[in-house]
């Protein structure tokens, strides 16, 4: 999880859509890789889900709230759910989602009402209900993460985060940016 500032009191209430993406692990900028080196972008050698991938969970709900959670490697699994994002869940929510198994086994042991969309058959919508902020989002979050040309995984977090600022916020103006760079520098470093 990034920001924990914001994501420990971030609540999403009423219809919370969610759903996760997919970054290509990255050892950038460090001197000793457990592999060989990879051209810019690279590729993950296994096709699909695997241990390449750092799975992000991006949620929101219908007022525009918006939070992003480093999940792991490999597939989101219902365990994390119930550790880490129940708690930034409102006690009466509508939880939209894929069919993935994981959001439908938490829905089920959370009590949750849990409304499943079938993108593999094609299913785009039911009723009023969809995942489409929540897939708009992940394709902000891809277009910010490619202009720096790959980011190291060990500062994902911190990019997510800042993405999650402009966006909100809709900062455009330089020195509004300088101004929340130096709001929101990590206390850990000082920068």
């Amino acid at each position: 999880m990034h920001n924990d500032r914001e994501s420990e009191t971030q609540v999403l209430s009423g219809i919370v859509e969610a759903d996760e993406t997919f970054f290509l692990k990255s050892q950038k900028g460090e001197k000793h890789l457990n592999r060989p080196p990879r051209k810019r972008g690279g590729k993950a050698k296994k096709r699909g889900l695997s241990k390449e991938l750092v799975s992000v969970l991006v949620a929101c709900d219908r007022s525009g709230h918006k939070a992003d959670y480093i999940t792991g490697m490999g597939p989101l699994s219902c365990q994390w759910l119930q550790d880490n994002f129940k708690q930034h869940l409102d006690d009466q929510v509508i939880f939209i989602s894929d069919s993935a198994k994981s959001f439908t086994a938490f829905s089920q042991r959370e009590k949750i009402e849990h409304i499943a969309i079938n993108l593999s058959q094609g299913q785009k919508k039911k009723g009023v209900y969809h995942i489409q902020n929540v897939n708009a989002y992940h394709s902000v979050l891809k277009n910010w993460i490619k202009r720096f040309h790959g980011v190291a995984t060990n500062y994902l977090d911190h990019y997510l985060a800042w993405c999650n600022e402009l966006h909100t916020r809709r900062v455009s103006a330089p020195l509004e940016l300088i101004k929340l760079a130096f709001v929101l520098k990590t206390p850990a470093t000082g920068t």
